[in-house]
């Protein structure tokens, strides 16, 4: 279950730098 979270954790942590990327990229 360790590696199940930490996939999800990074999943979540690009999910999150792509959606600030695209917020940078637009402005």
């Amino acid at each position: 279950s360790g590696s199940l979270f930490f996939a999800l954790l990074e999943t979540i942590i690009s999910t999150k730098a792509l959606d600030i990327h695209l917020k940078n990229y637009k402005s």
